[in-house]
């Protein structure tokens, strides 16, 4: 009987430890998720700012081009990390392109000095958005195996969204091995 109890205590025990490895691998993976998430939202701001900024030189030269109309519908509704993100990428490609098609904006001064810091912040962007996903990838993994799954039901724990359709591919992948 004392055999019987001893490994029932240690079979508990050993429970224990595997939920305690498992929900401090799920908090490292949410500290750093909830970190670049920060990252990427003081990021998106500064690209929007940059972006207002480099609209109305477009629009003072270029009288015929729309560029950024919708901005102020955009601030007011205060979009997600992912639409704003998807929104301000469409709007820097329009911006490159308008810029290839009028070269005389490559001759204000006062745009270029803007455009380099875009470009040094697409730079940032990208890095936090990849030290999102790559978080992302750990955090899903989590959800979907054992035993770490079993905590997920305990503490409500749902899948998180990728900001680009590669991430989601490679997921899907290891989620069917």
């Amino acid at each position: 009987m004392l055999k019987i109890i001893l490994g029932i205590l240690i079979l508990v025990a050993i429970m224990i430890i595997i939920g305690i490895i498992c929900f401090n691998k799920f908090q490292f993976t949410i500290i750093k998720i909830d970190e670049a998430e920060n990252n990427i939202d003081m990021l998106l701001q500064k690209k929007l700012d940059l972006m207002k900024k480099c609209q109305p030189i477009v629009k003072k030269n270029l009288k015929d081009v729309e560029f950024m109309d919708d901005i102020e519908s955009i601030i007011a509704n205060k979009m997600n990390h992912f639409s704003l993100h998807d929104y301000l990428k469409r709007n820097y490609n329009e911006l490159f392109k308008i810029l290839d098609d009028n070269e005389k904006l490559y001759k204000k001064k006062n745009l270029i000095s803007v455009i380099e810091d875009i470009n040094e912040n697409e730079l940032e962007l990208v890095a936090a958005i990849k030290f999102y996903n790559d978080n992302v990838v750990i955090y899903n993994q989590l959800i979907m195996t054992f035993p770490s799954n079993i905590l997920k039901i305990f503490l409500g724990y749902k899948k998180k969204d990728f900001y680009n359709n590669e991430k989601r591919e490679i997921f899907e992948i290891l989620k069917n091995k």
